[in-house]
């Protein structure tokens, strides 16, 4: 016996201040509700931080907010292309042939003809580079490398001071102010 939904209750220590909640319900007509079939709750981040950052708390609070905790923080390796620097605009190949479309999320390896060793570039900005390349971050002054584990999850923190990304991180946080 199907029993009707009248109310969605979270624990008050768990009350997110957004997400989605999907939902499906059996209808003949599109416009009138019937008997829901499935609920879904999913959590939506507040923030995304692609790439070098020195201070994402100083970044997020202002005179007016200031953080009381993180209902959930993910971090990930941002993907490395390859990129060549030819003539002074930038290409997928080293023939010259693709022009490269960057894009935010990836970080770029450049290849210039000009230098020995690649160097490293923002996808959000090409101009910004950098000769070392780290995926590590560092959150209360402990330092976690993602090279090994590709991504880094951590829920229900209470008590952030510091939290700085290097290039090669992308971070998704859901938190409460």
């Amino acid at each position: 016996m199907d029993v009707p939904i009248t109310s969605i209750l979270l624990p008050k220590e768990l009350i997110y201040g957004v997400g989605n909640l999907t939902y499906s319900y059996y209808n003949i007509a599109q416009n009138v509700f019937d008997q829901i079939a499935d609920i879904e709750v999913k959590e939506v981040p507040l923030a995304q931080f692609i790439g070098k950052h020195s201070n994402v708390i100083s970044e997020i609070e202002n005179i007016k907010e200031k953080v009381i905790g993180f209902f959930y923080m993910n971090f990930s390796k941002r993907p490395v292309e390859k990129a060549y620097l030819i003539n002074g605009k930038f290409y997928q190949d080293q023939n010259g042939s693709i022009p490269l479309n960057p894009d935010a999320y990836y970080v770029y390896e450049i290849h210039d003809a000009n230098t020995k060793a690649p160097y490293y570039a923002d996808g959000n900005n090409l101009s910004s580079v950098s000769f070392n390349y780290s995926a590590k971050f560092r959150l209360n002054g402990a330092e976690i490398d993602l090279n090994e584990i590709k991504s880094y999850r951590l829920d229900g923190i209470e008590s952030v001071n510091s939290l700085s990304l290097d290039i090669g991180v992308m971070a998704e946080l859901s938190y409460q102010v």
